[in-house]
């Protein structure tokens, strides 16, 4: 799948202008948009068209990134979600498969490494 949108749902503004430099330098043309709030995000979702793909942080003010995930499902959104977390509890990973829409589940901070896995999976 080629990806041309990608939405950024993290409260970190300094860890979204990493991951957006980060995945910039290694896919190139790519448009992001960003959310420090899921709340903002999901209102986003309502409007057409959908981004190829989000990458949200779980742990986050307001509502959390379980609470933006249980809202896609309840609305049935189709759309594609990274776990992209600070989160390294292993009931998280577990927890985050019983949604058919998340792809991966990858701990910050985002290495190199990891920008390759996300760059595989799109």
């Amino acid at each position: 799948m080629a990806i041309k949108h990608l939405l950024i749902v993290d409260d970190d503004p300094i860890n979204n202008i990493i991951t957006q430099k980060r995945l910039s330098d290694a896919v190139g043309n790519l448009k992001m948009t960003v959310f420090e709030w899921a709340s903002e995000a999901l209102h986003q979702l309502e409007n057409k068209p959908l981004p190829d793909l989000v990458l949200l942080d779980l742990n986050m003010p307001e509502l959390t990134g379980w609470d933006f995930l249980e809202a896609c499902q309840a609305q049935q959104v189709p759309i594609e979600i990274i776990i992209l977390t600070s989160s390294i509890d292993e009931r998280d990973k577990e927890k985050a498969k019983v949604y058919p829409n998340v792809k991966a589940f990858i701990s910050k901070p985002l290495s190199f490494n990891k920008v390759e896995k996300i760059v595989q999976l799109i």
